[in-house]
């Protein structure tokens, strides 16, 4: 005689179907198709770009370009389920630093502001950023550049006229976006003597007549002297297209696919959940 036999109808375990568990199929259709259920496969790795707000320009004649916001590079393993949140930093005005801006909850330091002009009255030398410097400004009406994201201000220019804010640095947009241009100078003449920003939107510098230049929108940029404000900043996050689409986010992040990855594209605070 058999031992161990079942007595009664006997339940069969198919794909589609398990006696008293969920099957397969509808584990998969809740977690990707009806959001019902968190996924359970977080992207692994996230890379990530945070630049903060720019530094505003000086407020007078002939002064300094704001400094752009360092570039804070890297990437972090996410927790499926977690609510990560990320905060874009303001630009400065009036030769202020701008505010900084985060992934938070990454368990690592991804934050970054731009400085402000160093003067806010005459031949006043560009703002300085944590990774960059701006330059001097020994030449008569002439005002320094700003650090960029990628560099430091360049060097003087000739009297009467504004020096160039430093480079910004590529980021990881599905573009190739450059970000955070430092602010040009002011200088005395026009329209030569008006300091260039930096590329990566950095405002121009103004000159006798004309104010300085904003930083362009959310490309964490200096703004020229001469009252030029900085920019707001911009987070940046990218992973595999293998893995599968957050589960939620707010904020309003540009979402592209492209080049073998999703890209979060935030232009303002938010948060994200994998």
């Amino acid at each position: 005689m058999n031992e161990g036999g079942i007595i009664g109808k006997q339940n069969i375990t198919t794909a589609t179907s398990a006696s008293g568990m969920w099957s397969g199929n509808e584990v998969f259709l809740r977690n990707t198709v009806t959001g019902e259920w968190p996924s359970f496969n977080a992207p692994d790795p996230v890379s990530y770009n945070v630049i903060g707000g720019g530094g505003g320009g000086g407020g007078g004649d002939y002064t300094g370009g704001g400094a752009a916001a360092a570039l804070v590079q890297g990437s972090y393993s996410p927790t499926a389920g977690v609510t990560y949140t990320v905060t874009v930093g303001a630009g400065g005005n009036g030769n202020t630093a701008g505010a900084t801006s985060s992934f938070s909850g990454t368990g690592v330091s991804a934050s970054s502001a731009g400085g402000g002009a160093g003067s806010s009255s005459g031949n006043g030398p560009g703002g300085d950023n944590a990774a960059f410097s701006g330059s001097a400004s020994s030449a008569s009406f002439a005002g320094g550049g700003g650090a960029g994201a990628g560099g430091n201000g360049v060097a003087d220019a000739a009297s009467f006229r504004g020096a160039s804010g430093g480079p910004g640095a590529t980021s990881i947009h599905p573009s190739g976006l450059t970000l955070g241009g430092g602010g040009g100078g002011a200088g005395y003449f026009s329209p030569d003597g008006r300091g260039a920003g930096g590329s990566g939107g950095g405002g121009a510098g103004g000159d006798s007549s004309t104010s300085g230049a904003n930083g362009a929108g959310n490309t964490g940029s200096g703004g020229g002297g001469k009252g030029g404000n900085g920019a707001s900043g911009r987070v940046i996050l990218r992973y595999s297209d293998s893995f599968l689409a957050a589960s939620a986010t707010t904020g309003s992040p540009t979402v592209t696919v492209a080049n073998g990855y999703r890209y979060y594209d935030f232009t303002s605070s938010g948060t994200i959940v994998f």
